[in-house]
């Protein structure tokens, strides 16, 4: 690998079009939606002020599945940032 050339890395700003920042402010009000609703399970799953932790942290096995979950968000804004046509399913 020495004899390849040094790495050039350019960063390019460029702005969403109308119907990425569609889809993606569709995606947003989706996982906030999900996302206090599952909050709001493991409080009430786990009681207490313990459960306020538990939620804060990820909470034990719970948190496998949500890290698994952000990934997937990840990975469709990667795709929605490269392509619309990428993320567009016959529902929208």
């Amino acid at each position: 690998l020495a004899d390849l050339p040094p790495k050039i890395i350019q960063d390019c700003v460029a702005d969403l079009c109308p119907l990425q920042l569609q889809l993606y402010q569709d995606f947003a009000a989706k996982q906030m939606n999900s996302g206090l609703e599952s909050s709001l399970q493991q409080l009430d799953g786990e009681g207490g002020t313990a459960g306020v932790a538990a939620a804060a942290t990820g909470g034990g096995t719970k948190g496998k599945t949500v890290a698994t979950h952000v990934f997937q968000a990840l990975q469709y804004l990667r795709k929605l940032c490269n392509h619309p046509a990428l993320v567009l399913e016959p529902k929208h």
